[in-house]
């Protein structure tokens, strides 16, 4: 928990913290009780290479430290029919210092990655 968020909940009461804790404990159990989100599926991606289906797009440069990419994921077919899941938009920070590299998700896309290359192709962009 970053330091900000920690002093947010520090000056709450002991009593509204366990509220806070039972309130989020029944939304976490309402949601585990229904089907995979989307959402859900995109927040827990760690980049392992074996949760991506594909990147589809890669903007900026992986070597700068920070770059995005907008990727199709899977949570498994014997889970969901309905894979791959996506176009997400991840957003990849490189510590050098560290020696790690911190993934974010971002949002979904908008429009598909086929047809945004589509529309580039009728536009002559590469």
């Amino acid at each position: 928990m970053n330091k900000r968020r920690k002093e947010k909940y520090q000056v709450m009461s002991v009593k509204t913290l366990r509220g806070l804790r039972d309130d989020l404990s029944e939304i976490i159990r309402e949601q585990e009780a229904q089907p995979r989100r989307e959402i859900d599926i995109a927040a827990e991606h760690t980049g392992d290479p074996a949760l991506i289906a594909r990147v589809l797009r890669t903007i900026g440069d992986p070597n700068s430290g920070r770059w995005h990419q907008v990727e199709r994921i899977y949570c498994t077919l014997e889970r969901c029919p309905r894979c791959p899941h996506g176009d997400f938009r991840y957003r990849y920070l490189r510590n050098r210092r560290k020696g790690t590299i911190t993934v974010e998700y971002v949002g979904t896309q908008v429009f598909d990655h086929e047809l945004i290359e589509r529309l580039k192709a009728r536009i002559g962009v590469k």
